[in-house]
């Protein structure tokens, strides 16, 4: 029981942390490149948040299936909530990890 919460926990923090170091390169070394990298991890790491919860309900009930096939837009909308609660998990880890981006960079200077 303890490990089916610890686990996805623990991996939507390391997640969180390793992300925006993976998408560094992306873009451009000023603040608004750290900024779209936050607001680009944030948005990948509710899209995963949310797409595990899915999977979390429909391997407990099927009918959840029929759910989205009678109110898409819900359903869908239901399980974006669901990951950006739980933002209060893997948020703190990832201000923190893209705060320390700038510290990568090798042409400018923050």
């Amino acid at each position: 029981m303890i490990l089916a919460i610890a686990l996805p926990i623990f991996l939507l923090m390391a997640l969180a942390a390793a992300l925006p170091h993976l998408l560094l390169r992306l873009f451009p070394e000023t603040f608004a490149g750290v900024l779209l990298n936050a607001a680009v991890c944030a948005l990948l790491v509710t899209a995963i948040a949310a797409g595990y919860f899915f999977a979390s309900y429909l391997a407990r009930s099927t009918a959840l299936l029929d759910l989205a096939g009678i109110a898409p837009a819900e359903t869908v909308l239901h399980f974006l909530k669901l990951g950006l609660g739980a933002g209060l998990v893997w948020g703190p880890v990832l201000v923190l990890s893209v705060s320390y981006t700038p510290s990568r960079w090798k042409e400018n200077v923050w």
